[in-house]
This record gives C-alpha cells, structure tokens and sequence, in this order.
C-alpha cells in the first residue's frame, strides 16, 4: 500500500549561533538568515543534516523530571533558528494548522507565540487537547487497543490524515527574518508583529500566495499539495509539488515554472550555486535557476538521469520513486561534486552521481549506461520498500537510516500514524544503518561499517560534527535508547535511555543536540527538550543539569565576574560541602552541639531557632538515611543538592535513596531539630537525638573541586543584590525546571545558601546598607501565621552572626505588646536595659541586616505578610528613655529626603502627581528650583512594584526617580516606560517623583505634557515620616550651604547623584542633597552650583564658553539665582540660552545690570546655579564643568 501523494521527511532543528554546516565549504546562502544554526530544514541549502553542537557521550538515565514537553498540534514541525541582535534566540516551528515561536536561550523552553493560519481553523487541536491524549496514551503504553482508539478518535475531529499531514514539513527562514511553510497549496510568509523588537514579539502573516492561482488552468488542476523549499543563492523561492517545480520572488507574487507533467515530487530540494537538485518519481533533475526563468535545459547545464524504482514491493509505501530529498557533497574547485540519493530498486542502493562535468575518464557503473551515475553500492540492510531519509554527509562520509515500516498497520490515511505509534512498541521497527566513504581516487563508495542492532524510530538524526558522531533514536519493545556512535569507526559513543513516554515518538521529525547540552526532540504530540547533566555513578556525563542562564540583562552579570550563574551556583554548593566535609568526612554526620555563633562560618545566615546536625553524602550508588523519632518535637533533614535544589524530610524514620535521584554526585544534608535554647533541653538533643542519626553508602568518594577565590569574589558581588531582595518566595524548589526566576536564585545562593521550598519555612531578608553600628533602629511586628514557629536573626553585611548573645527574636522569647504584636529594638550594647525596650537584638557592626523565619507557614498569608519600615534613627537620651536621634552628617541626607517625601505627601496621596506651573518666587516647592522646566511630584508606594511612563514629545521631559537614601536617581525619558520595585532602590519602600516638562512656546502642550504621565502602582501604602525634627534639619541644611559656599567642601557633581552609596564620593553626597536635593544625574544633566562672583550686587557679567550639548534633541542651558538659602525672591531671576548674549563661541549673562536684555536681578550674597542638560559626552562634560569654576565676572561700567 501506498499512502497518497505525501512522505514525512521532517528538517531539523539546533540552537548553536554557529554555522550548523556539515563542512565549512558548503557556501553560505545570502539570501538565507545569516546568524541561525539552522535557517532551512537539513541545516543547509545543501541538506547535508550535519550539525556543530556537541552530543553527550558516555552512559545516561534520563528521569522523567529532567524532559520539558510543549503540546502542540500535529507538531512534526519544519523548524527553523532565528538569533535576535540582543541574543535571545527563537525556533520557529511549524505543525500542521499553525507557526510557533518557542524561546530556547538562556536554559529557556517556551512557547511565547502561535498563531493559527487562516483556512486551517478546523485541523487546529489546542495544547490542552493534544496534552489529555498523550496522557491517555502515557497512561495505556504499549496497549494497541486502546492507543489506537484514541489516536483515530483524535485523527477523525481534527481532519488529520493525507491531505494535510504533509503541511508545514519544509520551511525556511531568509535573510529578512521571515519564515516560508507551505499548506495545502498555499506559501505563507511569517514574520515578527513588531519588527525589530526581541524574542518576544508576536507572530504576524505577512503574505500569502495560493500557487494555483498562478498557475494555468490545465497546470493548476493537476497540482495537488505543497511540499519541498528552498533558496536560490540569489534570493528566489524554489518549491516543489507533484507536476512542478517553481521558482518565487520573495514576495510571492510572480511564479516561474518548471513543469515536470507525470512527475511526482514527494521529497525536499538542494541547492548549491551550480544548481537545484529534486528527485521525482521517475528521474534525479538538476534545474538551473537563470535569474530569468527555471531551466531544464542542457544547454543551461541542466540534467536529468532516470534511477532504479520497483513499484510493486508488497508492503506501505510513502514517496513515488525515492524516499529521500537529495544531499550534496563537495564544493571547493578541486573536489569531486556529487549529489546522493538512494533508489528505490530491488535491493536498495546508494547512488551518487556527478553534479557538474563528468570526468573524461568516467566509466558507466556496471548495470547502468549513464556515466552521470558516479557510483552505486546496495545498502546492507533489509529494506521493505524505499528509505525516506536523505543521506547525511559530513567529511567525505555518507550515511542511510532504515525508515520503512516493516509491519504496518493498514487503516487508510490514518495508516502512517497508527503504524508509528505501533512500530517499536508491539510491532516490528525496521532495523539497520549503513555508513560509506567517497573515495576520490577511486571514485568508489567505500563500506564504513553498518548499525543492525535495535530498531529505529521514524526520527531523523543528524551528524554532530562537534563530537563526531552520529545519534540514532531507537526503539524496541517499547524502551527508548539514543544510540551515539563514532562518524569514522562505528564505536558506540553514548547510549541515553529515555523514560516510557509517546511523546518521543519524533514521527519524522529530529532528534538532535542544543548547544547548551540539552537534546531537542520534534515529536508527533509537540516538541520536547530532554535536560542531560547526570553526574556521578561513572555514566562520563558532565555535570550541566542547569542549562545556560542569560544573564546578560542582570543586575549584576556574574558572568562579568569571573563566573556564569550555573557555575556559581553549583560552586556555592560545593564550597559548602568541602568545607563540611573537613569536619567529619564523607558520609558522617557532623554535630553541632550548640546554637550557632558568631565565629562560625560554615554557612551564611544559620538559624539560631534549632541545632543543626550536618553530613556531605556521596550519593553516586545511593544511600540510607535514618532519623530520631522525636514525638511532637519539630525535625526535618533537608537534602541539597549540587545545584542548590532543595529536598525535604519531616519526621523520624529511615529513608532510602538511589544513586540516580540526585543531580551531581554529593549532597548535603542538614538535620534540624527544634530547641528552646536551654542549657537542658540543647543537652537532650546533643546526647539523646543527635546518635541515633545515620548514614549509609557504598561510595565514599571527595567532594569534587570548584574555584574558591573566583567564587568568593563573584559571592561579593551578587551580595549586593541579596541585599536589596524584599523576599525569597518561591524560589527553592526540588527541581531545576521549576525555577522560574535564575536572578533572585542566584541572588538568594549568594545569601542564604541552603534556605528550604516555601511549605517548609519562608524568609523574608531585610538589610540596612546605611546603617551604623552606633544607632539604634526600631519596629513593631505583627506575628507571622505559622505551624511550627517564627524569628527574626540580625547578621553582618556577610551573613554571619555579630554576636553569640542577643542576635535573635523568636517565638519562644518574645515579649508581646498587648495588641498580640511584638517591637524588636536593634542597636548597641548600652541600649540593652533602656527603658521601653522589650525584645532586643545587638547591633556590632555597620550595614548589617537580619532574616525573619516562619516554619511550616501559612505559605499565602506569609506571601502577603508586610514588614514594617525600621523607622525612624534612633539613639539613648535622657534617663535610659529612647528618643528621635540628632541630625548628624551621618544621617543628614535621610533626613533630609524625609522632608521633602513628607511635604510632598502633605499634597497629595500617594502614588499621584502634584502638577506646578512655571516656577517663580510665589511657587517653588524645591530649593534650587529650575525655571526652564515645569515640575511634576510624588511619592509612590514600591513594595509591590510601580511603572511610570511618559508618551513621546519632541521636547524634553524626564520623570527622575530617588528613593528614600536620596540614591537610585533612575531617569524615564519621553516615550519611555519603567518598573520599579523594592528590588532596584537600595532602601525603604516608596520613591520619590521629581518630573521635568520643558517648558516650549506653546504653553497648552506643554501643560498637557504633565498630564499625560502616568503612575500604576501595585500597592498604595502612605509613606511612614521618620520623624525628624524639621527646625534642627533646616539648621542643618543651611549650614551645610554655608560650608559649601565658604569653600570648605567640594562638590563632585558625577558622584553626587548616583545609584548606589558606592557609587558616590561621600562628601559630595551630603552637601548635594543640601544644595541641590534632586538633582539629576550627570549623565541627563550636569550643574556648577556655585557662580563665580556670586553674593555681590553690583552691576557685572559673566561669559562662559559654548556647551558641547544635545541641541538636536533638545539640549539646553540655563542660569537661575536664588537667596543664600536657595529660594527665589525675585521676579527677573532666571535666563536661559536663548535670552543670553550669544557670541557664537560663547554666551555672556549680565547681573544687576539695568537697561540690558539679557540682565538678571540678584539680591544681596545671591547663589545660583547652571544647568546644562542632555551633555553629549558625560564624562568630557564634566571637565567643561571644571573649567567653568575658575571664569572670572567682570564688573559692568
């Protein structure tokens, strides 16, 4: 039987952003997408089915939990690889009614788009369908009967047989980004929604062309499906279909036939610049593309060669003629250039024959007349019928898979599927694979060696050229094995077993290995990624069960640092087991006999609410764990893993482990048991509990070596950002596919290595980076909802404990208000017996910080749990009272963006903007307020997460964002949206809004502008003052401008608005909030905040040298005076650079100079300041600004 005009030859896929050539002298297409592994099915316009990622070797049990599978309808995808310029990556990958986009950088495996093509609605089945039947299937494995019920009553809705099985198969990607499929009669052209944009956008329908519609009537008729496609070396469109071969200009809208009348074409094409290559029912064609028309002319160096076909073999047949879509080899000047094939005779041969010249010393090959025919060998293997799959080439190796069906189930048009979802199973697979060599000097084809083992699956394995190797996905009985073996000897390299699942079944599609180790599967029911990285138990895998993070777009990269994130994680945990294991060795337990102390630094953040008992397990061949039964005493035995996923054990008992449960080949397990800290109770657990705990394992092996100085230095880094985190919600889990966010993982490994999933204990961490050892700090809790217990544990800016005493709050010694709430004091020694202290917690070091615990919480209402603000700085006064500490240059800068959140909040609620007119001396609310801009304000409520955005204007306007340490300074220009959250300030939970709407002739827009700008904030929680005292930080304000203007501080304007504290020079920090709180930074403006001559009234003027600004986007500059405190007091106070003196190589302004134009009017011991904004070059700006400081006025006659 022959099913009806169509053959299954499914492309391949690959991830690398490498060539994915076979050699690197298959000439690139052009006109094919230039940065994709794999811009056409077969990798290459030659078709070659040679790939450069590596595959694994060695020996592999792939759990169930280590495959990632997407659902998809009829997915025997055409799949192609598209790189976007940011680096994201995409496959695009077509099933029979749809095109899908899927996400593969970065470890990632998911479908951001899919859209279903029009006309091909009703064959659509949505993932929630396809994904019940494969668990049906799953469910019934190796049951025909009830496997192939459910599969016709799938195949019956949703129109699934020979008429449109076939659609989607070949697909390629050209230059442009844009994907070629072709369905039914129809070629669609597929793009990005929003070019341009990142891997992210969605999918779009650019154009579509029916080709019978341009096809004569009489030609039209007899064309029935689409099938074949590929790219001519100067942008054309070749496609095949039964009766045709035609060439497409990229837009599909002009036809150039090659009409082959009685022939069909149920395979794929090749193409190389001397040619197009398709074999038909009948002949091996070479056409040639002219730029004009498509030639089968011998005088254009066309050919066609007739080959052996035995129509009458009993049994399913697929394609007319030959099975196989042609593959090239040989396309440097001095090699031999051959295009392969096997017939479809009686036995089955490999065929290769001359693309070009034939050699004058050619000899017909015996049994045929032709000298176009170079060489023939029979393949070695029984083949029932013909072999569907091209000959793959890589070097001078050829290689043919057994692909036909020796025992078929006949049902039709369903025929093909029921038999492959038999084949293997309960039914016989064909069995062989037969590797030649071309043989330059001899012009033979040389037998290599043959695979006739297992059976193979209907699945396409390309070469990796990377490891040598060639992968063949096998199947017998029902067990999955890909079989690696050596391109060159046959050797078997790699065996993988697959778990008892259908959704391997590739049904024509690929099997073939990402770049970052996983091994990608297009299968019948939707694509599949299997995660390799098993160490330990000798199967040689490497260690890579976390794929590849991007980590690119971080915070801060690790990457930049001296570590990817997957190797900082692991290493993290390798630290900690090494230094574990000194202790006791391997497969012991270590004891810890009392609570935690300050000189311990076996781990970071250790919790002090129970005693620990730790032991490093080789689990390579398995292991036994024993626990204590301890009544209703809280017990549990963590297990982490290499990869810092976490596994959890609540309760006494024995519990048994396999070598293969674990990813890496060590553990550690940490066993907590629950104390009151008393000396007796520490003591029954230390003599009675801690003995009974034991582990046994065969393997005894060290734990393996890691870099500790790269990691400690990439650990410091990544701190920063642990640091700012709100929350470690649902971040530990058991299994590397459930982290769904590898930043705050990585963050949370740096600092709080070994924390436990969410149902077993939750944290909130909370760090103080301001904060001085010699302050006392306050706040008061509302008891978190837990099952066992909760508490609060201050630590160093390392994670280590300050003090063995008073370094924890916890259920057990907490003094509650009568409210149920409970207040923590955090501060020095002397605070300890202040009056009013109830719950203390001893502060020995600056920027510390602390952890609140909750085990066995209410995981929801812990989610929602809200921490309160340690508010306000605190210090001793009086009579051991506790009081508002002073302001001191220490914490002036806090108090001081108190002041202005406060005042601001006074105007109006949070998270909503107080719009102001132009500025003048009745309405300024900013010292140093700026004329040349309208002020927009507010304060905004962070704590879960805010965006502001600014629609496009030609003119300038900025949204400045500062949050409550007068740090951050993040600028949303016009046209931009941004978020924020407790995660990017470096403190406290609302920021402050100072936007600027540059004010243009046209007053209306300019005030529409500001109305325009929007606030959505996801919580609005007023802000909490921290109680300054507003007289004694006026005085501080002010003599601190004193200071400034007398010369006795300097003010580095770059450093002074700056992200971070470390960012800032510390002086210029301080007396910038007290001259110019809210300036922005200086790469959006720059400032001279002091005026040479300033404070003098008499008549004079200054000259300054024309800015290197931004003019065409808007750049400007300014002067605005002020009194010695920075307000405006009079009318004429300000000019911009359209008002001053402009010279051409320099502007002059005159002050107090009555009758000129460009005159302002300052009062007695005046300041002002220049504002220059969008600098061109921040860093050559800033010695411009230098040079203004020594200008000198000149007096005015």
């Amino acid at each position: 039987m022959r099913l009806p005009e169509w053959i299954i030859l499914v492309g391949s896929l690959s991830v690398c952003a490498m060539t994915g050539l076979a050699e690197d002298t298959v000439p690139a297409n052009p006109f094919l997408y230039q940065s994709s592994s794999q811009p056409i099915i077969h990798f290459n316009a030659a078709q070659t089915d040679a790939v450069s990622a590596p595959m694994p070797k060695g020996t592999v049990r792939v759990r169930p939990s280590e495959v990632r599978f997407l659902p998809a309808s009829l997915a025997i995808p055409g799949t192609v690889h598209k790189v976007y310029d940011d680096g994201s990556e995409v496959l695009l990958a077509s099933t029979n009614s749809s095109v899908m986009k899927l996400r593969v950088d970065g470890g990632r495996f998911e479908k951001i788009d899919e859209i279903v093509l029009p006309g091909f609605e009703d064959d659509y089945a949505s993932p929630d369908v396809v994904e019940a039947l494969l668990k049906k299937l799953d469910a019934n494995y190796k049951n025909d009967d009830v496997v192939l019920s459910e599969l016709d009553r799938y195949m019956k809705k949703y129109n699934l047989g020979a008429e449109n099985a076939p659609n989607g198969l070949y697909t390629m990607i050209d230059r442009d980004g844009h994907l070629y499929a072709g369905y039914g009669t129809t070629i669609f052209k597929i793009g990005d929604a929003d070019p341009g944009q990142t891997a992210n956008s969605k999918l779009k329908v650019l154009a579509s062309q029916d080709v019978r519609k341009l096809l004569p009537e009489d030609l039209a008729e007899s064309v029935s499906r689409f099938l074949g496609i590929n790219m001519t070396y100067d942008g054309f469109v070749v496609i095949a279909m039964p009766g045709l071969i035609a060439a497409m200009d990229r837009d599909l809208d002009k036809l150039y036939t090659a009409p082959i009348t009685g022939e069909a074409v149920d395979n794929g094409i090749a193409i190389a610049p001397d040619g197009i290559y398709v074999v038909t029912s009948k002949f091996l064609r070479k056409l040639v593309w002219t730029g004009a028309k498509l030639s089968m002319e011998e005088e254009d160096g066309a050919w066609k060669e007739p080959y052996p076909y035995k129509a009458d073999k009993p049994g399913m047949w697929l394609s007319r003629g030959s099975g196989a879509t042609p593959t090239l080899m040989g396309f440097a000047d001095d090699s031999d250039k051959l295009v392969f094939i096997p017939d479809a005779g009686d036995p089955v041969q490999l065929l290769a024959f001359w693309r070009d010249q034939i050699p004058a010393d050619a000899k017909p090959v015996e049994g045929f007349s032709s000298k176009r025919l170079a060489a023939a060998i029979p393949i070695k293997f029984p083949v029932e019928t013909t072999i569907e799959w091209s000959p793959h080439v890589h070097g001078n190796g050829i290689m043919v898979f057994a692909s036909d069906f020796p025992d078929p189930v006949f049902d039709g048009d369903r025929s093909l599927f029921k038999t492959l979802l038999t084949m293997g199973y309960t039914r016989k697979a064909p069995i062989g694979a037969d590797k030649f060599s071309w043989d330059e000097n001899s012009n033979t084809l040389q037998r290599d060696w043959a695979y006739i083992d297992r059976g193979i699956t209907w699945t396409l394995s390309p070469v990796s050229t990377a490891s040598n190797a060639v992968y063949l996905n096998t199947l017998q009985d029902g067990e999955w094995r890909i079989l690696g073996f050596d391109w060159d000897s046959g050797e078997q390299v790699a065996d993988i077993a697959l778990p008892d699942s259908y959704k391997f079944n590739c049904a024509g599609g690929f099997i073939y290995p990402l770049p970052d180790g996983r091994i990608f599967a297009g299968g019948m029911f939707g694509p599949t990624v299997i995660e390799l990285g098993k160490s330990g138990g000798g199967n040689g895998a490497p260690f890579s069960s976390i794929a590849p993070i991007d980590s690119s777009k971080w915070a801060v990269d690790p990457s930049k640092h001296g570590m990817k994130p997957e190797e900082f994680i692991r290493s993290e945990s390798l630290h900690f087991m090494k230094g574990m294991a000194k202790r006791e060795g391997i497969n012991e337990f270590y004891h810890f006999t009392s609570l935690a102390k300050a000189a311990d630094k076996w781990v970071v953040s250790p919790n002090n609410d129970v005693i620990y008992s730790m032991a490093i397990v080789d689990t390579s061949q398995g292991f036994t764990l024993t626990l204590p039964e301890t009544e209703d005493r809280f017990i549990t035995a963590q297990i982490v893993t290499e990869e810092h996923m976490s596994h959890q054990l609540v309760g006494g008992g024995v519990y048994e482990f396999e070598g293969t449960e674990f990813n890496g080949s060590h553990v550690a397990i940490g066993v907590r048991v629950g104390t009151d800290a008393t000396a007796k109770d520490v003591d029954f657990i230390v003599k009675k509990l801690q003995p009974q705990m034991k582990v046994k394992a065969p393997s005894a092996k060290p734990v393996p070596d890691y870099n500790e100085e790269t990691l400690l230095q990439v650990r410091s880094v990544l701190m920063e950002e642990y640091d700012k985190m709100s929350d470690t919600f649902g971040l530990m889990t058991d299994d590397v596919h459930k982290v769904t966010d590898w930043e705050r993982f990585t963050y949370a490994t740096a600092g709080a290595w070994g924390l436990s999933a969410d149902k077993y204990a939750m944290y909130l961490p909370y760090s103080l980076p301001l904060a001085k050892k010699d302050l006392g700090y306050v706040a008061t809790y509302t008891q978190p909802k837990v099952g066992q217990f909760w508490s609060i544990t201050a630590y160093n800016n390392e994670k280590y404990l300050m003090s063995d005493k008073n370094n924890i709050v916890n259920t057990g010694n907490a003094v509650l208000n009568d409210d149920g709430t409970f207040t923590v004091h955090f501060g020095p020694e002397r605070w300890r017996n202040a009056k009013g202290v109830k719950n203390f917690i001893l502060v020995t070091e600056d920027d510390w910080g602390f952890l609140m615990r909750a085990y066995e919480p209410d995981v929801e209402a812990f989610r929602a749990y809200e921490a309160p603000e340690i508010t306000p700085i605190f210090s001793q006064i009086g009579d051991g009272e506790i009081g508002v500490k002073p302001i001191t240059k220490e914490n002036y800068v806090v108090a001081e963006t108190d002041w202005y959140f406060a005042e601001q909040q006074k105007r109006a609620p949070v998270n909503t903007f107080t719009h102001n007119g132009p500025v003048s001396k009745d309405s300024q609310d900013v010292i140093r307020s700026n004329r040349d801009v309208m002020y927009s304000l507010a304060v905004v409520d962070i704590s879960k997460g805010a965006t502001f955005t600014i629609p496009k204007r030609d003119a300038f306007q900025a949204i400045h964002i500062m949050d409550e340490n007068h740090l951050t300074h993040r600028v949303v220009r016009a046209g931009e949206s941004v978020r924020i959250g407790p995660e990017d300030v470096t403190g406290g939970s609302h920021v402050y809004l100072l936007a600027r709407t540059k004010i243009t002739d046209d007053m209306d827009e300019s005030l529409a502008a500001q109305q325009v700008m929007k606030i959505e904030a996801g919580s609005a929680k007023p802000y909490p003052s921290k109680g300054f005292d507003e007289k004694e930080l006026v005085a501080a304000r002010n003599a601190l401008v004193q200071e400034y203007v007398a010369g006795e501080a300097k003010i580095l304007e770059h450093k002074s608005f700056v992200p971070t504290l470390k960012d800032a020079d510390l002086e210029s920090y301080l007396y910038a909030a007290a001259v110019g709180w809210g300036g922005l930074p200086s790469h959006t403006a720059q400032y001279l905040p002091t005026i040479p001559g300033q404070g003098k009234v008499e008549p004079q003027k200054i000259t300054v040298p024309k800015p290197d600004l931004d003019w065409d986007a808007g750049g400007f500059f300014s002067l605005t005076t002020y009194d010695a405190d920075g307000w405006i007091v009079e009318d004429n106070f300000y000019i911009d650079h359209n008002r001053m003196q402009d010279n051409g190589d320099s502007y002059t302004i005159y002050l107090n100079s009555p009758g000129k134009e460009n005159s302002v009017t300052v009062p007695e011991g005046w300041t002002g300041v220049f504002r220059f904004y969008l600098p061109k070059n921040e860093l050559e700006f800033i010695d411009y600004i230098d040079s203004l400081r020594s200008i000198k006025t000149e007096p005015v006659k």
